[in-house]
């Protein structure tokens, strides 16, 4: 039954269901935020798809002229396909599922996305951006299920498998740098092709093989946090600790919340869960003076 991956269509303890996430969405702040995301598709949906020769604010018209594959552009369409989805789910709106779909639409044509990599990062077949993307689209398609015909469902999961899935697995095989090594590109590549596995499921013949090459590497991953949330890279990549709380919150929900499958709170190992909440004040700490507040 979908969705389950962060949300689940029927009640489970310790999880929050589709009818509880819409019933927080009418008073106080998540009503605000509520509004904020229909607004955000509503707008977005005006506009035409993302490719990587887009121009818009915030990006460097110089990645935009070469066509790059940037993080920028990548995080626009996938935020566009995650937004559009989630709106879609929330409203049963089927104009929210026609925008995700038409975002993927660009993303699967090899003639406007060539590739799902950044221009600098060529001398691996999947990098960040496979990942970003990946990610976004299988947690989409999870949601987006219930509004998806059986077409719709096929050519997602072929565009996916075609873009995403093969080009990673593909360097697996080459034993890509980025496979073993403790730095937001594990994160992102390797924990976003996991996430993928998980929301995919019993739908994609690969899924139990991406959540396999995942999980021990994240839970590994986690003994780069210092005891007050510091980590092994500078300041700038802090928010990259998202990345492995996205992924063990949805790890968590594929396992319909058993006991034992909430890694962030039970610890092991170097692991402490107090480190991922000393995660946020460390890049204020890293960048204030000693002594001054903010």
């Amino acid at each position: 039954m979908r969705p389950r991956i962060l949300v689940t269509a029927d009640k489970i303890d310790g999880l929050r269901c589709l009818a509880e996430v819409k019933e927080s969405l009418q008073t106080g702040h998540l009503q605000r935020l509520s509004a904020e995301l229909l607004e955000k598709v509503e707008t977005e949906s005006r506009r035409p798809p993302y490719v990587p020769s887009s121009v818009f604010p915030g990006r460097d018209p110089d990645q935009a002229r070469h066509g790059n594959r940037d993080y920028t552009v990548v995080a626009a369409a996938g935020e566009r396909i995650v937004d559009a989805a989630l709106a879609a789910l929330l409203t049963g709106h089927a104009r929210w599922r026609d925008a995700a779909l038409e975002q993927m639409e660009s993303l699967f044509d090899e003639t406007r996305w060539p590739e799902w990599r950044d221009k600098s990062h060529s001398w691996v077949a999947a990098d960040l951006r496979t990942g970003q993307l990946s990610e976004a689209i299988a947690l989409a398609y999870d949601w987006l299920c219930p509004l998806l015909a059986e077409s719709q469902r096929c050519w997602i999961l072929e565009g996916l498998d075609r873009c995403g899935v093969r080009r990673y697995l593909k360097s697996v095989e080459e034993k890509a740098w980025w496979l073993d090594q403790k730095t937001n590109w594990q994160t992102c590549v390797v924990g976003g092709l996991g996430i993928a596995g998980m929301a995919l499921g019993e739908d994609h013949p690969d899924s139990e093989r991406l959540i396999n090459l995942s999980l021990g590497r994240m839970r590994d991953y986690l003994s780069v946090y210092g005891p007050e949330g510091e980590f092994n890279e500078n300041v700038g990549y802090a928010s990259a600790t998202l990345s492995p709380v996205v992924y063990f919150s949805a790890y968590r929900y594929y396992n319909a919340g058993v006991f034992g499958h909430n890694v962030l709170m039970l610890g092991g190992g170097k692991w402490r869960p107090e480190r991922i909440a000393g995660q946020r004040s460390w890049p204020r700490s890293s960048t204030t003076r000693k002594g001054a507040s903010g």
